[in-house]
């Protein structure tokens, strides 16, 4: 936080209430509000500012095994969860795998802003529509794992 109230100008009122709202990690940007009835503005952050702040975003990764008779149907739904997650302004990163393994094993691996986001983001009526019905595509219920990022980002 030091670097960025240093190399933005931030007084001790902005840093206070930066939020992460004001953080584009897709355009690598910070949006100033600024006190004293100063002009907000955008920022640039650099490799190392958004290094540092990636190290603090929430991470999800979510395995989800498909009863193979209903993994097309499985397949298409998680599929569009992608577009919409992704155009979530709180999203960073949202991807959606399959096992090389196993064919039924489908894995999402999720960045967000903050868990906040994060846990209002599990609560849209797409995934809350899903959870309801998802024994009734899955094997095994759904397996939620929350990790934090232990190595430099690049």
């Amino acid at each position: 936080m030091l670097l960025l109230t240093y190399r933005h100008g931030l007084r001790a009122a902005e840093l206070v209430e930066l939020r992460w709202e004001q953080v584009d990690f897709k355009a690598a940007s910070l949006h100033i509000r600024r006190a004293k009835n100063g002009t907000p503005a955008t920022h640039p952050l650099s490799g190392r500012e958004m290094r540092e702040l990636r190290r603090h975003q929430r991470t999800l990764i979510a395995f989800l095994h498909a009863k193979p008779e209903r993994r097309e149907d499985l397949l298409k739904i998680l599929q569009s969860f992608v577009n919409p997650s992704r155009e979530e302004v709180a999203c960073v990163d949202y991807h959606l795998h399959v096992s090389n393994d196993d064919p039924n094993l489908f894995i999402f691996y999720e960045n967000w802003r903050s868990r906040e986001e994060l846990d209002q983001h599990l609560q849209t009526p797409m995934l809350t529509s899903f959870w309801d019905r998802r024994l009734d595509l899955l094997e095994k219920d759904v397996e939620i794992k929350f990790i934090t990022m232990l190595s430099e980002p690049r």
